[in-house]
């Protein structure tokens, strides 16, 4: 039996369509899968819930420039290793500051997923910080580490920190001594106040190396104390050690 023309088009064009392949949705955000990083550099997943970069469990949020911040925990990191770089769409970015309240103890340690300045902050204890890697950083923000109790604290071998923020280390619970880089030049109001440090080093670099200036109560009432040693010019608030023991207080260097 003849078919006509139509007929023939018709059926040729319905084979076509049921052959081609179903179109898949696109997904808003890739997949990132995971990559194993070196100690100074780490790849990271792409815009985490619109405030910042993921990697390995800790958050970074760009700074003005093209540089970026630590700013905080996704997951429950206990042990923090701060990166001289991420990765972010293929190009490193140096980690030049620690942020405001990054890893901050709150009073709901029952809500790890608390939200607080635009990123998650896990409020959970840390127990090392270790920058050995973290060349780049210059700033340690306010509150960054506040009421944490983390033991043991590993600045960058080749320090350019020269600022901590107003109560970065306030109510430290569990460091015992510290030693401050010669490249600080502030340690600015409550840094470390209440915290129970019992040893405080301030090395004297050389002759180039500038004062060291204290902020008001900087280490007030930490009375565990037992001995503090210095080989800089101090400079600052007189009650910067308000409240340590009486002999250890060096008001007379200010």
């Amino acid at each position: 039996m003849k078919r006509s023309v139509k007929s023939v088009i018709a059926s040729a064009a319905a084979i076509f369509m049921c052959a081609a392949p179903a179109i898949s949705s696109v997904p808003v955000l890739p997949v990132v899968e995971s990559i194993t990083a070196s100690a100074a550099q780490y790849p990271v997943a792409l815009d985490y819930m619109g405030q910042g970069y993921a990697a390995n469990g800790l958050l970074y949020r760009f700074n003005s420039g093209s540089t970026v911040s630590l700013v905080g925990r996704i997951t429950n990191v206990s042990n923090i290793k701060v990166p001289a770089y991420v990765t972010i769409n293929g190009i490193n970015r140096a980690v030049t500051k620690i942020g405001a309240g990054a890893f901050r103890v709150t009073a709901i340690d029952d809500h790890p997923d608390w939200f607080t300045n635009h990123h998650y902050n896990y409020t959970t204890s840390i127990h090392t910080v270790d920058m050995t890697a973290a060349y780049n950083l210059t700033e340690i923000e306010d509150r960054a580490f506040q009421y944490q109790t983390f033991s043991t604290l590993k600045w960058p071998t080749n320090c350019h920190i020269t600022t901590i923020g107003n109560s970065a280390f306030e109510g430290i619970r569990d460091l015992e001594a510290i030693t401050i880089p010669t490249s600080v030049t502030e340690i600015r109001a409550q840094a470390f106040r209440w915290a129970n440090l019992k040893d405080l080093q301030i090395p004297g670099g050389n002759a180039n190396t500038p004062a060291l200036n204290f902020g008001s109560l900087a280490f007030g009432y930490c009375t565990k104390f037992t001995h503090m040693s210095s080989g800089r010019t101090l400079t600052g608030s007189p009650d910067a050690f308000k409240g340590c023991p009486f002999a250890l207080r060096p008001f007379s260097i200010f």
